[in-house]
């Protein structure tokens, strides 16, 4: 062939769909032409083309020219089951099947601003393994070069050490932790106002191992959560670290207020505490008069306001009561009342008439007030018990009772509801009710 040879591809770039590479006069012989197939080129005829003399001679291929797939590169190369990602290279075609391991992928559509055939966004399936992904359109199929990694994580395995005070550098080990952008503590059972410090990652974390390191400022010991992330919502499994109180300042708790105001053994009641280090309740103690309760829950209410859930003891009285978690412990300014059934030790006087006024002296009377109460019953010609509230409550040990018209001689019975508990107890000392 003579100079100014050129061979004309099928094209997806030009406006005219077509597409001439020239020949350089070491690439062709008198029966041989060796040109490189541009990058947008499409299966079609080919037409070689060259000029000589002056004049243009042209000749067409009987058969198509196939222009087999080709991957560059896929991008991101890794991913989770679902993830889009985007594969470029050249004749895709409109029709292309794409495959993760063997597994046929979800092809989204091509990807924007790529000239056709370039560039097409699958999903990776479900199924899909770490290896080759493979393209197949109707002129044939092509594989990547690399593997494309499956990521499955990031999930921790193990954590080294297991407790340490703020600071300490641990080691975790797992998988898909060279991804991760960042890492979490999670406060089991609680939560901080505001964000807790996050822990420090450490180095270049590898696949299988990476470098925290636990924050300071935290001020509340106790079992913490660790975890990792890749974003957008990528969490990995949280695991244990238990946070010590070395170095740390920690905070009196403070009891604000105790709910109900009253209440009796065997019966649960509130503590509102301000500063709670490590609000956990296999951890927190609280005391009754001496007396260790069971915390049953602890509710964070934000602020550093907890709500302390907690049975009262039997042999629980009235006192002071304390609560305690790593060894600092706040208490109450006031005895909390705690009221066991009532017993009665004096009736003053023994003896007096229908209207007259008595004054009970014994132990536990309740107020009226907050549901609990305190009602006395006196004997009746009937058999019946009459009712009676008492006149005036004297505190826990009296309380003054105006005889009711109906009274006759008789013991009298008191009966308390404190904390939703009924109690009652019948004097032994024998009343009199004068005739007129």
């Amino acid at each position: 062939m003579g100079d100014g040879t050129a061979v004309e591809f099928v094209s997806s770039g030009t406006a005219e769909g077509r597409r001439e590479v020239d020949v350089l006069p070491g690439e062709m012989s008198q029966t041989e032409i060796q040109v490189k197939v541009p990058s947008d080129a499409l299966s079609g005829l080919l037409t070689v083309k060259t000029v000589a003399g002056g004049q243009l001679f042209s000749v067409t291929s009987e058969t198509p020219f196939r222009v087999l797939p080709k991957i560059n590169f896929a991008f991101p190369n890794r991913g989770h089951l679902g993830d889009s990602i985007k594969l470029y290279g050249t004749s895709f075609g409109s029709s292309s099947q794409v495959e993760f391991s063997g597994v046929q992928a979800e092809v989204v559509g091509p990807i924007p601003n790529q000239p056709l055939g370039r560039g097409v966004e699958v999903r990776v399936p479900q199924g899909a393994r770490t290896g080759k992904i493979r393209v197949i359109t109707d002129e044939g199929s092509a594989e990547s070069r690399e593997d494309f990694r499956v990521l499955t994580g990031p999930t921790i395995n193990s954590i080294s050490p297991q407790s340490g005070p703020e600071g300490t550098l641990v080691i975790i080990e797992g998988e898909d932790l060279d991804i991760i952008t960042s890492a979490y503590f999670s406060i089991s059972g609680r939560r901080t106002w505001g964000l807790p410090p996050r822990p420090e990652i450490v180095g270049t974390p590898t696949e299988n191992r990476a470098q925290l390191r636990i924050p300071t400022r935290i001020n509340s010991p106790g079992i913490v959560g660790i975890s990792v992330y890749f974003p957008p919502d990528h969490h990995s499994n949280k695991v244990p670290f238990e946070l010590t109180a070395e170095g740390m300042t920690l905070r009196t708790p403070q009891i604000e207020s105790i709910r109900p105001a009253r209440s009796v053994p065997g019966a649960t009641v509130i503590l509102t505490v301000r500063y709670l280090p490590n609000p956990q309740p296999e951890v927190v103690m609280v005391a009754f008069n001496g007396v260790p309760g069971e915390t049953e829950e602890i509710i964070d209410r934000g602020r550093d306001i907890y709500e302390v859930y907690t049975r009262i003891p039997e042999g629980a009285t009235t006192g002071l009561v304390t609560i305690t978690t790593y060894d600092v412990t706040g208490s109450t300014v006031n005895n909390f009342p705690i009221f066991g059934p009532p017993t009665i030790t004096d009736i003053s006087p023994s003896s007096v008439r229908v209207g007259g006024y008595i004054t009970i002296r014994g132990t536990n009377f309740a107020p009226s007030s907050g549901g609990d109460s305190t009602l006395i019953y006196f004997n009746t010609a009937t058999g019946a018990s009459r009712e009676v509230i008492p006149a005036a409550y004297l505190g826990e040990t009296g309380l003054r009772v105006r005889v009711p018209p109906e009274a006759v001689t008789g013991p009298l019975t008191i009966t308390t509801v404190i904390a939703g508990r009924f109690y009652s107890t019948t004097s032994e000392i024998e009343f009199v009710v004068e005739e007129d």
